[in-house]
């Protein structure tokens, strides 16, 4: 997920070193730790009779509230990113 949005904020094209360290790693350390304490939380269901997936109920609407969140912020950057090289090419 950080590696695609990396890649839409034009990493590999703009520049060859990786961008802004203090900014990256952290976001990907916080999205690890949220989703593992979501996988947890909804781990300690796992046994229900009526439960036949990971993304029913308040964990999996948590998870693909974090998934549609980091797919928003990759379209975002794709468009950031076409607008400025636009131009150039």
């Amino acid at each position: 997920m950080i590696l695609l949005i990396l890649m839409s904020q034009g990493w590999t094209i703009k520049y060859k070193e990786f961008p802004d360290l203090d900014i990256f790693v952290p976001i990907a350390i916080l999205v690890v730790m949220i989703n593992m304490l979501i996988v947890g939380l909804g781990r300690i269901t796992d046994d229900s009779y009526y439960k036949f997936s990971d993304l029913e109920g308040v964990p999996g609407i948590l998870i693909i509230s974090m998934r549609l969140l980091a797919w928003c912020w990759f379209i975002y950057s794709i468009f950031g990113l076409y607008n400025e090289l636009s131009p150039r090419i």
